[in-house]
């Protein structure tokens, strides 16, 4: 626990350098051979600028608060996060979270979401930044693959770091939680966050929704029939819950361009006034 300072004219050698917790701060552009995490439950914030021609963690959680130039890969025990840039892949078979409480991390290059990692994001406020009041964004510049049976976690309490933990979001109000070049797959798992136990009002649920180029979570009825007015709107209202359950229950529906696929993503943004027109036509 402490801080190290690397500078351009340090040398590591052919060696690695592995860390622990604490800071490791880099000047003058240091550049590196390998970076490793390797101690569970601890912390290591990277500040300033400088590259390694590989990066692992395979214990504890690595923070980018800097700019870092390498390749990154995410051991299954491992946690990769901070508010900074990251120019090079990333391969995740661990955990992916971006921020140390809610920030964008910009990653300049792209980024696979194995299919036994996971994927966490908070949401403090409705725009995505740094700090209380924003959520977390992942923003790619390449793309953004999610393989088969990869894990989404949004939470909305319980945040750590600068959070104000109050923040309940209202109908028809959505998150980019996931910028990129493109997006292939989807979430194989995603516990939906529902009602005021996980900080929403009542009667709605958070769902995630795709586009070709991001991954959104969106605050929707619980019940689109509980919400129509009218006998025509409540069948029809009805019907789209007949459809949502479907899709909880196989998410690979929501995969392409399918009729249910392209029906989801025109349904889920609507607030409750836009809705009801839609029902009701």
């Amino acid at each position: 626990l402490g801080k190290l300072i690397l500078g351009h004219k340090d040398s590591l050698g052919s060696g690695q350098l592995t860390v622990e917790s604490g800071e490791v701060q880099l000047k003058q552009g240091f550049i590196g051979t390998n970076l490793v995490q390797d101690t569970a439950n601890k912390s290591t914030v990277i500040t300033g600028e400088g590259a390694f021609s590989k990066t692992t963690v395979n214990n504890g959680t690595l923070l980018v608060d800097g700019i870092l130039t390498t390749p990154i890969t995410v051991g299954a025990n491992g946690k990769l996060g901070g508010s900074g840039t990251i120019i090079g892949n990333i391969t995740v078979n661990g955990t992916l979270s971006p921020g140390n409480s809610p920030a964008i991390l910009d990653v300049q290059g792209n980024v696979t979401q194995g299919a036994s990692s996971t994927l966490e994001v908070d949401i403090d406020g409705v725009t995505a930044g740094d700090g209380a009041g924003h959520y977390d964004q992942l923003n790619i510049t390449g793309n953004y693959v999610i393989e088969s049976g990869a894990t989404l976690v949004a939470k909305l309490r319980n945040i750590t770091g600068s959070a104000t933990n109050t923040f309940m979001p209202v109908l028809g109000q959505s998150f980019e939680v996931v910028k990129a070049n493109s997006v292939n797959g989807i979430f194989a798992k995603y516990q939906q966050l529902e009602g005021t136990k996980d900080g929403l009002s009542t009667d709605t649920v958070l769902r995630v929704g795709y586009t070709t180029n991001s991954v959104l979570l969106y605050v929707t009825p619980k019940s689109y029939s509980s919400i129509a007015t009218g006998e025509n709107r409540q069948g029809a209202g009805l019907f789209l819950d007949d459809i949502l359950k479907a899709v909880d229950k196989d998410p690979t529906l929501l995969a392409g361009s399918t009729d249910v696929a392209k029906f989801y993503r025109a349904l889920v943004p609507a607030n409750t006034a836009a809705l009801n027109t839609a029902l009701l036509n």
